[in-house]
């Protein structure tokens, strides 16, 4: 099912994300996803240890997921 493209497959790690949906008209939804990552860096202990993501769910709708430290019990 070849298309020609030479994309990389990957696997996102498992646990938890504190997540922040972008609804709006582009291109300007897509210029506040740096600030939505800044938002949730103020309200969640990120794990360097995992990727950031950016979930481009259809024209005009992003999730911004990061990704959390789990909290110790």
């Amino acid at each position: 099912m070849g298309h020609g493209y030479d994309l990389a497959e990957t696997t996102v790690p498992g646990g938890d994300y504190l997540r922040l949906t972008l609804i709006g008209e582009p291109p300007e939804v897509y210029s506040r996803i740096g600030t939505a990552f800044d938002i949730l860096f103020e309200h969640a202990d990120h794990d360097s240890d995992r990727p950031l993501i950016e979930f481009y769910r259809r024209e005009g709708l992003v999730d911004c997921p990061v990704p959390v430290t789990p909290n110790a019990a």
